[in-house]
């Protein structure tokens, strides 16, 4: 399983500007030197990269499970993706009107090669929009998936009655970081993460799991690299290589972590079982 990480609110530009950008055509090759996989692609926003719609339909060796994209790009960029995957689209009301994104809804059904699907965070000017949205996708036969706020400076947390209103959204996977009890768990852990899920960077640089880049980058979770009684803890442990490079290969075995494992995706992924 090949995965990018989606998070909150995250300058993915300030790290991965456009002058480390591959060709389409240097990513297939890279790509296609990995075992046959399952590939969800995500940002940031994927279709800035130019030649993803050809990425797409190249790698035909590979299952690609679905793109996650804020649905700006023109309809005629993704007319170029061939393939049948699933879309899911994510909900920028603050960018975007009601009005303009159902219609782009309707443009990508009308192509007829995608599985719909929105997600939409529940920031606090959101949370009060829930219900709303949700019936304007229902009337128009999509679904809707929420996921919560994160915060880079930890001082966001939802009242009571915000959590009311989400309590029928939130999936198991993505409970508030204040209801995750996996924040405090520094216990010894057996993951398979760079074994059998692995998360790409924009510049090729591999992360053994969506929390190893977060470790590294996010002000949010770099936090905990110096809290717990394994601290301090080094963030290259996390580092796999680049994809680019010819001799990049997956782990062998599963690698021992003592990191608390706060991303869903992680754990919908990784094999993780505590020692």
């Amino acid at each position: 399983m090949l995965l990018l990480p989606v998070v909150t609110r995250f300058a993915f530009s300030s790290i991965y500007g456009k002058e480390v950008e591959r060709t389409h055509e240097e990513w297939i090759v890279a790509l296609n030197r990995l075992p046959k996989a399952n590939i969800y692609i995500s940002g940031g926003e994927p279709l800035l990269f130019t030649g993803l719609p050809e990425l797409v339909n190249g790698l035909d060796r590979h299952k690609i499970l679905g793109i996650v994209t804020n649905a700006t790009a023109k309809t005629n960029v993704y007319e170029r993706i061939t393939r049948k995957i699933h879309m899911n689209l994510s909900f920028h009301r603050e960018f975007i009107s009601e009005d303009r994104f159902l219609e782009k809804i309707d443009e990508l059904r009308k192509v007829g090669r995608f599985h719909l699907n929105v997600n939409l965070v529940a920031t606090r000017e959101n949370v009060s929009m829930t219900a709303k949205v949700e019936k304007l996708l229902t009337d128009h036969h999509v679904g809707l998936h929420i996921d919560p706020f994160v915060d880079p400076d930890l001082a966001f947390e939802y009242t009571p009655q915000e959590m009311a209103i989400l309590s029928r959204y939130l999936t198991p996977d993505r409970r508030t970081s204040k209801d995750r009890p996996d924040l405090d768990n520094h216990a010894l852990k057996e993951c398979s993460a760079g074994q059998n899920y692995i998360n790409i960077m924009p510049d090729g640089t591999v992360f053994r799991c969506g929390n190893g880049f977060n470790y590294y980058h996010s002000p949010l979770r770099g936090r905990l690299l110096e809290v717990g009684p394994h601290a301090p803890y080094d963030p290259g442990f996390f580092l796999m290589g680049n994809i680019f490079d010819p001799t990049f290969t997956l782990d062998k075995k599963s690698v021992c972590c003592e990191l608390p494992c706060t991303q869903g995706c992680d754990r919908d992924m990784a094999t993780i079982r505590c020692l």
